[in-house]
């Protein structure tokens, strides 16, 4: 099966070899004609494995390796003062003790570490300079689990032990900080961190540490702000919502190699990505490279799963909310936060991969909230195919339980079957449903398209488009003019061994392989065998020949 456009006007005579249909395996493109192959990932850095961090509250980070989850309390805005001593204010000694080496290294953790590194250099200096440096011997313990949390620490030497009812869980070593959150909330110490060969700790006093979270605030802000204004779904909040949304969240710096999610881990933290690309890593060692806008963690805070784990390709600036943020915002930022997980989920799925990014949204758009009551459908076999999102409760399935954050439909719905299981509601549930109907609606209301269409024939359009945006010829076309040439392109199959093009005919036709394979013979020997998404004719019409 080929697709075909035309010359406009005709075309001069050319001198290509014949070409004859070919039943075989899709062979890679060779010589002249090339294949339309997209181009590889980046691989991420991997991180030491005394990098990843190691508890949930009292998660050690090593400058930036994406290990704590600091999380301030709502940040009051302040006014940019300049230069000036913003620590001025606060009850804590200037230390005159450090060092010219110790201010370079304590400088170089905190410019590393994904939550400071925002802080300018005379902002930092200030911090540094209300630092309290701690001897350790083997055996001191720096805090106890259960103890108030009220100071964190950056590791100059040593090593140190993080236990967790009285289990040894990570060590730590140069360069790691650990506390953060307890500091921050003031919440007890979920992990006990106790000296296991003498070092020295740098000692951050709580009141230091809030005052260092004001002096990012506004600048944080105000980039949050100008990225709910131009995300798909949180540019519909209201104002206050978004402020609300942008004073509760914090920005989070994570650089190559880091370390943003582990991989199993109880989602506790979400993070919205503002800048550089992460590497999620999926089950049976399925890879994806997310971009700006990308949501992680969200199946694991809004769905209460066990997430993917999650890797900084190159620096990555995130907004990061931890879950107790959820209460503090309305029902419209809750539905908002849900619906860009749901987005999250289903990009997990090479089906929805298939669609481009604004049939995404269409679909996101689409979904329909609705309850199912105990022992009702979600799905039945046999149905006509939607899709089902389970956002909130349980259900039963060929006797077993699923949980929030399932998927059904999908699938069904993009290839035209009907429902293949029956999902009843075990107790009340809330779920997002998108018919097979509806959907073709918004597919042809997106592109403009007054008749029926079906998802399959949308989806073969995407496969082609992406074809032949890999194609040299096409690659300096806008989106638009790609449309067009596909629109001109039309579909014809051929039989085995049958002619498509003979040497010495005019060159008519820009070919596209759809299906099968084709064989290119020059004086009746072949030269080269093209499979699916190889092209040719594209000589005689570019060059008269």
């Amino acid at each position: 099966s080929i697709l075909q456009a035309g010359r406009h006007p005709a075309p001069a005579s050319a001198a290509m070899g014949c070409l004859q249909s070919k039943t075989a395996v899709q062979p890679t493109a060779a010589g002249e004609a090339k294949a339309a192959t997209p181009e590889a990932a980046s691989k991420p850095v991997e991180p030491t494995k005394e990098a990843s961090p190691a508890t949930k509250d009292e998660t050690p980070a090593k400058g930036g390796d994406g290990g704590a989850r600091t999380q301030g309390k709502k940040k009051n805005r302040i006014q940019n003062k300049g230069d000036r001593d913003m620590m001025s204010d606060q009850q804590v000694a200037v230390n005159n003790n450090i060092s010219a080496d110790e201010k370079k290294f304590l400088t170089k953790v905190m410019k590393d570490h994904f939550l400071f590194a925002g802080l300018k250099e005379s902002e930092c200096s200030q911090v540094i300079d209300r630092l309290d440096k701690m001897e350790t011997q083997s055996g001191d313990p720096i805090f106890k689990q259960g103890e108030e949390g009220n100071c964190s620490y950056i590791i100059q030497s040593g090593t140190f032990t993080v236990s967790i009812d009285d289990k040894a869980v990570k060590h730590l070593r140069k360069g790691h900080t650990f506390g953060e959150l307890a500091m921050l909330y003031s919440m007890p110490r979920s992990a006990t961190v106790s000296c296991k060969q003498a070092g020295t700790v740098w000692k951050i006093e709580s009141v230091v540490f809030v005052k260092c979270m004001e002096m990012l605030s506004s600048k944080n802000a105000e980039r949050a702000l100008e990225f709910l204004g131009s995300h798909r779904i949180f540019a519909n909040l209201s104002a206050a919502d978004k402020e609300k949304f942008a004073e509760t969240c914090s920005i989070q710096e994570f650089q190559a190699g880091a370390q943003i999610l582990r991989e199993g881990e109880q989602g506790d933290w979400m993070f919205i990505v503002l800048s550089g690309k992460v590497m999620v890593h999926g089950g049976q060692g399925q890879k994806k490279t997310l971009g700006v806008g990308s949501l992680l963690g969200g199946s694991g805070m809004i769905f209460s799963q066990t997430q993917n784990a999650a890797q900084a390709v190159d620096k990555v600036s995130c907004l990061a909310l931890g879950k107790a943020d959820l209460t503090k915002f309305s029902d419209a930022v809750r539905a908002a936060l849900t619906r860009a997980a749901t987005s999250a989920l289903l990009e997990t799925s090479k089906v929805f991969g298939a669609f481009t990014q604004d049939q995404q949204y269409a679909i996101i758009e689409g979904l329909a909230e609705s309850t199912v009551e105990d022992g009702q459908d979600l799905v039945k076999e046999g149905d006509n195919a939607s899709l089902v999102v389970l956002v909130d409760g349980s259900a039963v399935m060929d006797g077993k339980t699923v949980k929030n954050g399932t998927l059904f439909g999908l699938t069904e719905l993009t290839s035209g079957m009907k429902i293949s299981d029956t999902v009843k509601a075990s107790g009340a549930c809330k779920v997002y449903r998108l018919s097979g109907e509806d959907l073709c609606s918004a597919l042809a209301k997106l592109h403009g398209i007054s008749t029926t269409v079906t998802v399959e024939e949308i989806l073969r359009l995407n496969e082609i488009k992406t074809a032949l945006t890999e194609i040299f010829l096409f690659k300096s076309l806008s989106k638009h003019q790609v449309e067009r040439v596909v629109n001109e392109l039309t579909t014809k199959n051929y039989e085995r061994d049958e002619m498509i093009v003979h040497q010495g005919d005019d060159s008519k036709h820009f070919f596209l392989i759809q299906s099968g394979t084709v064989e290119i013979l020059v004086d009746g020997s072949v030269k080269r065998t093209l499979g699916k998404w190889d092209y040719f004719g594209e000589r005689g019409l570019l060059f008269s020949e």
